[in-house]
């Protein structure tokens, strides 16, 4: 069959593993199990690169710990998800968990008559258990199925995906978009802390019911609209949305039309209710940041907010919502989400609505166009 090549490399100062399909090459790090580079293949031969590579991935290293900051880049499993700075009886975590951040071991490689499916496995030790991760690539399809399943482990933690894409630059727009949700609210506290070098734009602990009128931290403009990127530089933020679950998958979806594609994400909002966006266009000037950041972190999980263990499974405001802010891992637990691209025609705009039939997915636009994708998008509500 062999319609894919696995080869072992170094990319952007990291060891890990390359898979190449007829329409996916995908990197994915040893240390943190992070993937990226990503490179979606369309059919006119066309190619785009949406997630980002931070950028002292390709300078020395050798001084920072095994940690989220090492490699970070793409798209990653947080467990526990968030900034995890305070105990739990105790239990002390690093900023997103072990998993985003220590060394993976690949495990196996499956190819069928549909694509092939790389499994890692990582062995947690801040709490025991062991984190099977799974990325299967269809043939034909820009699309990654992405699967992590947790066993041997034991009570409430917060989980959650963590991709990061590029922020648009050079003039361009990005239109990010997030369908019907239920509540929005701002990061509870201070995001950005002016005494580390860090300043933010919206007001903390602000609740919004639209993206594109979310309230800042000044008298003028009151308001900002964050469905058009870049947003104002200098600032580093983070706002989140939350759904109620449905019989049909949730979504997020970024246009780049400049460059003829969107990026979206899939994934069942009754696992993974929260979707937290993190923007810095730059906003964050201490090392290894150094006000050079220019991405967007469409993170979602079922945690409070980024704040952690200890928030995130204590009673907080949006579990006395109705909204869980953790999982509970005393049984094997498998979260699963899709990520992927699809060309868009000249003209398209901002997502407003999608649509899930027959095995495809489309997306239409605010004035009606439309472009779809081959993908299945049921694995997310398995």
């Amino acid at each position: 069959m062999s319609g894919y090549t696995l080869t072992s490399k170094t990319v952007h100062n990291a060891e890990g593993w390359q898979v190449d399909t007829d329409a996916v090459s995908i990197f994915t790090t040893k240390g943190g199990a992070m993937t990226a580079p990503v490179t979606f293949k369309f059919a006119d031969g066309s190619t785009v690169q949406p997630y980002h590579v931070t950028p002292w991935q390709d300078e020395n290293k050798g001084g920072m710990g095994n940690d989220c900051l090492k490699n970070l880049r793409g798209e990653f499993f947080c467990l526990p998800f968030g900034g995890n700075g305070d105990a739990l009886n105790g239990e002390l975590h690093p900023c997103h968990g072990e998993v985003s951040g220590e060394d993976w071991t690949l495990a196996d490689v499956k190819e069928d008559e549909n694509g092939v499916t790389m499994e890692y496995k990582f062995s947690m030790k801040a709490r025991a258990g062991e984190v099977t991760k799974k990325i299967k690539l269809n043939y034909g399809e820009t699309v990654l199925y992405l699967s992590d399943s947790v066993s041997g482990s034991h009570g409430n933690m917060p989980a959650g995906h963590h991709p990061i894409i590029r922020m648009p630059a050079d003039g361009s727009k990005m239109y990010l978009s997030f369908g019907k949700f239920e509540k929005g609210l701002t990061s509870p506290g201070l995001f950005s802390n002016p005494d580390a070098k860090e300043y933010q734009y919206l007001a903390p602990g602000a609740e919004f019911s639209a993206v594109e009128k979310i309230p800042t931290i000044f008298k003028d403009p009151e308001f900002a609209d964050y469905s058009v990127y870049p947003t104002p530089y200098g600032y580093c933020d983070l706002f989140s949305v939350l759904k109620k679950p449905s019989d049909t998958p949730a979504w997020s979806a970024a246009v780049y039309p400049e460059e003829g594609f969107l990026w979206f994400v899939l994934k069942d909002a009754a696992v993974l209710p929260m979707t937290s966006v993190w923007v810095s266009n730059s906003g964050r000037f201490a090392a290894p940041w150094n006000g050079r950041t220019y991405c967007i972190g469409v993170e979602d999980s079922c945690s409070y907010f980024a704040a952690g263990l200890k928030p995130s499974v204590e009673e907080n405001e949006l579990n006395k919502m109705g909204y869980p802010t953790a999982l509970n891992f005393d049984k094997t637990t498998e979260i699963r989400m899709i990520q992927g691209v699809a060309a868009i025609p000249a003209g398209f705009g901002k997502v407003a609505d999608v649509r899930f039939e027959n095995e495809t997915v489309t997306f239409q636009d605010v004035s009606g166009k439309t472009a779809s994708v081959k993908c299945n998008y049921n694995f997310v509500m398995a």
